[in-house]
């Protein structure tokens, strides 16, 4: 029994949805940023066990 090598060149190109969060529907991501101190908080807090 021989294996079968898959390779990118030869399987059929996959169609992608493009996702954005990007208001003016542009295909580009928006960047989000916080000059608040406040909102970087560490992940699990001083009550972490």
């Amino acid at each position: 029994m021989t294996k079968k090598n898959i390779r990118p060149q030869q399987v059929a190109p996959v169609e992608r949805e493009t996702i954005s969060t990007a208001k003016d529907q542009s295909g580009q991501v928006t960047a989000q940023y916080s000059n608040k101190p406040s909102d970087f908080s560490p992940f699990a807090g001083d009550d972490a066990e």
